[in-house]
């Protein structure tokens, strides 16, 4: 409610807007309240919210790539029923500039950075590097003249200010550790929440991820660095949210932390002996 506005200005530049929440087999009833909100947003026309419930907790990399999955989905669902259709109006049932905006549920990335982030997603997918992949789309029969097919990432970028020095250290630590374990994955703030990609780039680097908890940021980071997918950081504006935190003492920080760097060695590991591979 408190976007209202914003999303419905947003709507006038786009030709649809869906807003899907993962529930990551939580008891509080996520789903019923997303329900309640998706009726007082009905008069607004080409917005469609919905909630995606998981029958237990599998963490965080697992939601999302379920969320994923299912626009994958509604995206096969409108190609098929655009045919017989000439392009032009292909291009309006499925959307010529499709993109998937990864967010945290508790509201701490700010909305209002998603109009800059799409600029630069823009400026990523329509001057491509020469070694981008070009893939023929899996998710939807694309317009050639558009570039929106070519897979692309931009990533938030939370900074340091209003932390904690506990938090501070902990945070550089771990980016420190990223990039000596990981070489340079082309950002700094691997963690955080607020991402935005071409439907393409969500379907590449969300297949059958093995990282399924709070490190699969890095592991989606380290397909793209291997598929040379583009990649840009951006500074976004970000409020950290009381009580929705996985670690609130230094000590249970540090717990996660180590069990984190644990699991991004283990995936190099395996992405360098070959047992794990993208599909």
């Amino acid at each position: 409610q408190k976007h209202r506005k914003l999303l419905v200005q947003q709507l006038h530049q786009c030709s649809n807007f869906d807003i899907l929440v993962v529930d990551d087999g939580s008891t509080d009833r996520t789903c019923a309240v997303v329900q309640n909100i998706a009726k007082s947003f009905e008069s607004v026309e080409y917005l469609h919210i919905s909630c995606l419930s998981l029958p237990r907790n599998e963490g965080k990399g697992a939601a999302i790539t379920k969320g994923v999955e299912e626009v994958q989905k509604r995206q096969q669902m409108i190609r098929r029923s655009s045919k017989g259709c000439d392009q032009e109006q292909r291009n309006n049932q499925i959307g010529s500039g499709s993109v998937i905006l990864v967010a945290d549920a508790d509201g701490s990335g700010d909305i209002e950075s998603l109009e800059e982030m799409m600029r630069e997603l823009w400026r990523l997918v329509s001057h491509p590097p020469p070694n981008t992949p070009i893939p023929s789309s899996r998710v939807y029969q694309h317009n050639s003249s558009s570039p929106w097919h070519i897979p692309a990432m931009v990533v938030g970028e939370r900074g340091l200010k209003g932390l904690s020095l506990s938090r501070s250290i902990t945070r550089w630590g771990f980016r420190t550790a990223v990039k000596l374990i990981c070489g340079g994955l082309r950002v700094n703030d691997t963690q955080c929440g607020f991402k935005l990609m071409t439907v393409e780039a969500g379907t590449i680097l969300y297949s059958n991820l093995n990282l399924r908890r709070w490190t699969n940021d890095v592991e989606i980071l380290y397909r793209a660095k291997l598929l040379h997918i583009p990649v840009a950081e951006m500074t976004i504006g970000w409020q950290d949210k009381e009580g929705s935190k996985l670690a609130t003492s230094i000590w249970e920080i540090m717990q996660i932390s180590l069990v984190m760097l644990f699991e991004i060695i283990y995936m190099k590991v395996q992405y360098f002996i070959g047992r794990w591979t993208i599909s």
